[in-house]
């Protein structure tokens, strides 16, 4: 076995925590460890050329080679240690006190214990947006962020954990939401016993999905939630138009397709969550004389991409090619320099676009926090969370006015709000039934909020950009607020919370024991 520990404060700790992985991993039950794994082509069968080795198919060969990852000098994580563990690591069992990678670690410890609250998600599924959304409740409601596993192992884990809350981001794991909690109890019942057996027996999965990006065929998933976590009101507004709609309703219960037709007279608890993204504002250094604030970054526009369509680039740049004499704009997303760079480079009278590929974590904030004005122009968004790292800045955030974008600004107070040209859905999106989702923003829409924002004088938009920073702040301590009561009913729910450090007082005592044994 190899045991891989980073981020180690002391000695002392040290023992400490290699005991607890030693008790999380030997306390797992045995047979986990050693039983066949499910059918699957990912273990075919092995060929052998030496003694010892197995021929038997479809049986999982363990490295049992473990990697543990702690915070440094504290017992918890920070929120941007668990964006970067999330983001960049290697589908990564994390939790607010350590991180565990290996293989061999991944499913047994989550067939082993139940946490109040599970996430499950693929690394490739893990990009920084949703990773944002997800270390937000793994670090305020403990939960627990593991890889995806195969369906038999999620059946398995409902009837291990039948009390945990499931949450779900942008990619909903479906045999979560179909398993019921001991399926037997409905065997041999007649269909309406069986329907409610099934409604009482129900795993609650809470879904935090983005609005824009509910298809139609997971119109089911709705109804088949315990609760849908709105991160925007606009969510809430929409799904609760869904569920009123009684033409919808009719077809899911005359639907042939059983997940559909099973949960059609359910109703989900739908729950405004607030949100927030981790604090993108760099860590002022200590100075012995304070100095004001620089107002030259309030003359300097960003905008980011990332790897969306959706953020109007395409408009942003055409407003700034016409536009010669304005301040520099620094844009950056991926490959922005090769899409880009011909269409910036043929006008020769434009010097003032920059652009960037993607860049470091540290390089990307100093980026971010050079340029005070922030534009934001989405024509759809799920949350928007290059628009709340600006708030976190304290930039001028201009954004579109339309929803959820205009959730975080006030206009004219605390950012500036860009009209838009008129809708422009998209057919999958079920939502747009209820509402509309998607709007373009022109580039004429992009000139005319950039003029509001040059008109301003450095300081008036100065404290526009801290009253942003003050409605982060607000935002995210009502999110909080919030998350801590969802902590609090998922511990009732489960029967108590489960913790790493609940093993310490085992350990201490395990430590003095070993002391005493090799003296």
């Amino acid at each position: 076995m190899t045991i891989k520990i980073t981020y180690l404060p002391n000695r002392h700790e040290y023992l400490r925590w290699l005991l607890i992985l030693a008790l999380l991993l030997i306390g797992i039950n045995s047979a986990l460890l050693l039983q066949k794994a499910p059918s699957s082509p990912t273990f075919a069968n092995i060929e052998t050329d030496g003694p010892g080795q197995t021929t038997q198919p479809h049986q999982k060969h363990y490295h049992r080679e473990f990697h543990l990852s702690l915070p440094q000098e504290n017992t918890t994580f920070t929120i941007n240690q668990l964006l970067d563990l999330c983001h960049t690591g290697d589908a990564l069992t994390i939790t607010k006190h350590y991180a565990l990678g290996g293989d061999d670690a991944a499913e047994s410890s989550y067939l082993s214990n139940c946490h109040p609250v599970e996430i499950s998600t693929s690394q490739a599924a893990r990009s920084r947006g949703h990773c944002s959304d997800f270390v937000q409740y793994i670090y305020y409601a403990d939960a627990r962020l593991v890889r995806d596993f195969t369906g038999e192992t999620y059946k398995r884990k409902v009837q291990k954990c039948p009390h945990s809350y499931y949450l779900h981001g942008e990619y909903p794991i479906a045999e979560l939401f179909t398993e019921v909690v001991d399926p037997l109890r409905a065997n041999g019942l007649p269909v309406n016993e069986t329907r409610a057996v099934v409604s009482s027996n129900r795993v609650r999965n809470l879904w935090m999905p983005n609005w824009e990006q509910i298809k139609q065929e997971q119109a089911w998933l709705i109804r088949a939630s315990y609760m849908i976590v709105c991160k925007v009101q606009i969510l809430c507004t929409a799904v609760k138009k869904y569920l009123d709609d009684e033409n919808m309703q009719q077809l899911h219960q005359t639907s042939t397709v059983d997940r559909e037709h099973r949960f059609w007279n359910s109703t989900p608890i739908l729950r405004f969550m607030s949100h927030s993204s981790p604090d993108a504002s760099l860590e002022e250094e200590e100075e012995e004389e304070e100095e004001s604030p620089s107002l030259d970054r309030f003359n300097k526009f960003y905008h980011a991409f990332g790897h969306s369509g959706r953020k109007s680039t395409s408009s942003v740049i055409e407003c700034w090619l016409k536009h010669p004499e304005w301040p520099e704009l620094a844009i950056i997303g991926q490959h922005a320099v090769e899409t880009n760079k011909e269409r910036v480079l043929s006008n020769k009278a434009t010097t003032n676009v920059k652009l960037f590929n993607q860049l470091s974590s540290s390089d990307l904030q100093i980026l971010q926090s050079s340029h005070g004005v922030h534009l934001c122009p989405s024509g759809q968004e799920g949350y928007g969370h290059y628009i709340n790292e600006a708030r976190s800045l304290g930039a001028v955030v201009v954004t579109t006015k339309h929803s959820p974008m205009q959730e975080f600004v006030q206009d004219g107070v605390s950012g500036v709000l860009a009209n838009n040209s008129g809708s422009a859905p998209e057919s999958y999106q079920l939502m747009g039934k209820y509402e509309n989702v998607a709007v373009f923003v022109s580039p004429e829409n992009v000139c005319a909020a950039v003029e509001t924002v040059l008109k301003m004088p450095l300081e008036a938009r100065a404290i526009m950009g801290l009253r942003a920073r003050k409605r982060y702040e607000e935002d995210t301590a009502l999110m909080i607020k919030n998350l801590l009561a969802l902590k609090a009913e998922a511990e009732e729910f489960n029967g108590g919370p489960f913790d790493g450090f609940n093993f310490l007082k085992t350990v201490d005592t395990c430590i003095l024991q070993l002391l005493l044994v090799s003296t």
